[in-house]
């Protein structure tokens, strides 16, 4: 059918058909657009013929010329980086591994970035023509890695919305970017997301989500998850890769972007950092802590100021033949600090989470909030 739907093309839009890279013109990407339509070829003709029109119009081939790498999908290759890092957008980690099956993950933060600064700083031609390069890019990738395994490959979006606020999209600008660029992602680039998890997601997100669906179609909607707080355990089952999710709890914590630049070369290397643990009434909260066995994080020393009605609890959380596994222990407190090694009982495995877990079940009536001071070690203390 790609050779079917390509002739028809060729045969009322030669001149568009022409002018277009070579890669949309990919039995992969072709292939795309008939599954988004469920091989209904006048719907997929249709959207196809739409999407050459808005490349020309908008200046997609030649917008290609000017990213560095199309290869690449780090932000620092894409147009106006350095204004967006300076507006505290990290952008996307692209891949930051792949799923059982292959599909490359996608992790972003929502809400980290000054918006109105963003907004004020850029036109929103330059913030399109910022996220169009990156789906360019990611769609490029996808279909190199179809052509590979002989399969149409989509990617795993998971977004942290742990910033997100609706003060957020008080600026003038905000809804009509938002707008934009759903359109012309969903519309231009289908059938590039297997799945997207929306983690630690706040009441107001359900809010603004319903004017967002408007723009998706049926079978993305299907795709999309949310989870709370405590998605450790859900997306472990989802990537199966321990170290995807510290690349996230990195992009949610740390201040500074350059390690999205750097990729996987600092997963290993110590840190200090300061948690602060936010618990309702009634309820438990867990907080996840990624060690190594062989890197320089087999030990974290754990420091709390706060008077604990009940001690925390901790459990070891680790991969194992593609199954989830868990292990409580017993960590050692000594001198106002619990200090916890990487389990050497524990055979081929090389990563894993501390799950220290709150418990503020008998309160009615309170929150209680946990500061944490963590400092994490090469070497047993």
């Amino acid at each position: 059918m790609e050779d079917q739907l390509s002739a028809l093309v060729q045969a009322n839009h030669k001149g568009l058909w022409d002018i277009s890279h070579p890669s949309v013109k990919s039995k992969e990407r072709i292939q795309r657009f008939l599954n988004a339509h469920d091989d209904i070829m006048e719907e997929a003709y249709e959207a196809y013929v739409s999407m050459l029109s808005w490349r020309q119009e908008l200046g997609v081939d030649a917008l290609r010329e000017t990213i560095l790498d199309i290869h690449c999908c780090s932000q620092y290759n894409l147009p106006h980086f350095q204004i967006m890092r300076d507006c505290g957008d990290y952008g996307p980690w692209f891949p930051a591994g792949a799923s059982p099956c292959g599909e490359p993950i996608h992790l972003e933060v929502i809400g980290k970035v000054n918006v109105d600064k963003l907004l004020d700083s850029l036109s929103l031609d330059q913030l399109v023509e910022h996220t169009i390069s990156f789906i360019e890019t990611r769609a490029e990738h996808l279909d190199t890695l179809s052509r590979l395994h002989g399969r149409i490959v989509r990617s795993v979006q998971i977004l942290d919305m742990s910033n997100f606020g609706l003060h957020q999209l008080k600026h003038v600008k905000s809804m009509s970017l938002i707008h934009s660029i759903i359109k012309a992602g969903t519309k231009n680039y289908p059938e590039s997301l297997s799945k997207a998890v929306f983690v630690n997601t706040p009441t107001s997100f359900h809010t603004f989500w319903p004017a967002i669906s408007l723009l998706l179609r049926k079978n993305t909607l299907a795709k999309v998850n949310f989870l709370g707080a405590c998605y450790h355990r859900q997306i472990l089952k989802q990537v199966n890769d321990c170290v995807v999710l510290h690349r996230l709890d990195k992009m949610i914590r740390l201040k500074n972007g350059d390690f999205v630049d750097r990729g996987s070369d600092d997963d290993h290397l110590p840190l200090m950092d300061h948690l602060e643990c936010m618990v309702s009434a009634r309820e438990k909260r867990e907080f996840f802590l990624y060690l190594t066995r062989t890197g320089d994080r087999q030990c974290v020393q754990i420091s709390t100021t706060e008077t604990l009605e009940l001690p925390p609890q901790f459990s070891w959380l680790y991969l194992k033949q593609g199954a989830v596994e868990e292990i409580k222990v017993e960590a050692i407190y000594s001198n106002g600090y619990y200090n916890f090694e990487f389990p050497k009982y524990i055979e081929d495995i090389s990563c894993g989470f501390l799950a220290v877990e709150f418990d503020n079940t008998s309160s009615w009536l309170y929150s209680i909030t946990v500061p944490l001071s963590l400092q994490f070690y090469p070497t047993k203390l």
